[in-house]
């Protein structure tokens, strides 16, 4: 497997060396069209998974949201899935779709998932849980408590976009502690979403509180499917092997539901001065 998406550097030529044995997965995209505000037609989609494949990203689960506020058929996605697959073996396109959805944190979101109702990443243990972006629900605590045990194991989306998190990454770290685990938006880590979601992303890396790497896709160009620079930049922090699990070997194993051992969170501590500028290129 060449460097994803063209990307030279040493860190790249240690992290993709492995021939492509592994498979590279993007566990939060936006790609089924029509359903939300991801992909809005049949091209559209397709124009993704071409932005995923020339990137090096084999795999794309599907994750259209689940607000838990309006009506959603877990059955119509089950079938857009099995067409978009379809539409992209037609097209002679080597990527494998995988069902999923985004869930919103609400009270019932556990007797749901219980009923067949919501959807987690590819029919596994491991729900992708979406808070609000500026504070974290009463039910919180209690909600991921009921998941754990009916048996799941949440993933939350994006934290950087909640205000909670960036402004007391001790509190993700809590959530973290009773089992839950995080995905680490690409864009977030690029900068591509404003200074305090770049610095945060840099502060759950540096503490082991994000575990997965994802784009949170939601068409071609504005907001692709493209995991390889952030890849490059997690790799400078954390280290290759662990970069390279974030978007292979972990999110692989949350697809065919084995179980996860990600290591301990550390607390953070703020320090008087963050050198954040070394880290914008």
């Amino acid at each position: 497997m060449p460097p994803l998406g063209g990307v030279h550097s040493p860190a790249t030529s240690h992290l993709w060396a492995q021939g492509g044995r592994r498979q590279v997965i993007d566990l939060h995209t936006h790609v089924l069209p029509g359903l939300d505000d991801g992909a809005q037609s049949l091209e559209e989609a397709l124009a993704m998974v071409r932005v995923a494949l020339a990137d090096g990203v084999t795999c794309l689960v599907a994750t259209p949201h689940d607000t838990g506020f309006v009506p959603y058929d877990a059955g119509k996605v089950k079938v857009l899935t099995v067409q978009l697959q379809a539409a992209i073996e037609t097209e002679g396109l080597p990527l494998r779709l995988v069902v999923g959805s985004e869930l919103y944190a609400v009270p019932d979101l556990t007797a749901r998932l219980r009923a067949g109702e919501s959807l987690t990443l590819g029919g596994s243990r491991y729900p992708l849980i979406e808070f609000p972006l500026t504070d974290l629900p009463l039910c919180t605590d209690q909600l991921l408590f009921e998941l754990r045990v009916a048996g799941f194991r949440p993933i939350i989306a994006h934290p950087t976009r909640n205000e909670v998190f960036r402004r007391d990454p001790n509190r993700l770290c809590q959530l973290i502690e009773k089992g839950a685990l995080a995905q680490l938006t690409a864009g977030a880590l690029m900068g591509h979403f404003g200074s305090p979601f770049q610095e945060a992303a840099y502060v759950l890396l540096e503490h082991n509180l994000v575990h997965f790497l994802a784009s949170d896709a939601h068409d071609p160009e504005r907001r692709p499917p493209r995991l390889s620079e952030a890849v490059v930049r997690a790799a400078e922090i954390v280290g290759c092997e662990k970069a390279e699990a974030m978007v292979t070997t972990r999110p692989q194993a949350v697809l065919v539901d084995e179980p996860l051992d990600i290591g301990s969170p550390r607390r953070y501590r703020p320090r008087r001065y963050w050198p954040w500028p070394r880290w914008k290129r």
